[in-house]
């Protein structure tokens, strides 16, 4: 079980989450998971006299690198073009029409080097 900051106060139980790695290469899509508790409230990790939204989760699959199936941005962006995937903050949902995209990539690139998918 895991925390993160979340810009979002709403209720999210038994929603998919999905990692994204941002900054560092190997940038995209590392991990896939649950929300186990819904936004709440709490201490900011910057400033504790500061209130922060966190959510907790439990990671499902997580993939390192692109050996390991990781989705990379190049992929991202070549098949999803309108969804946003470099946030400014924490939270950013993703469209409706993505969704099923994404989860097709991510079943698909299980166990395998994720430039693979761009030859299929």
């Amino acid at each position: 079980m895991a925390r993160a900051a979340s810009s979002y106060l709403r209720t999210l139980s038994s929603r998919k989450l999905t990692l994204i790695r941002l900054g560092v290469e190997p940038r995209g899509i590392i991990a896939r998971g649950k929300v186990t508790k819904e936004s709440y409230l709490d201490s900011g990790w910057k400033n504790p006299e500061k209130q922060t939204a966190y959510i907790q989760f439990e990671l499902e699959d997580i993939r390192h690198s692109c050996e390991e199936g990781l989705l990379p941005m190049l992929l991202l962006n070549s098949a999803m073009p309108d969804q946003q995937w470099s946030p400014q903050t924490s939270g950013v949902l993703v469209k409706n029409e993505s969704k099923e995209v994404l989860a097709e990539l991510w079943e698909a690139g299980k166990n395998k080097h994720a430039f693979t998918q761009f030859l299929c």
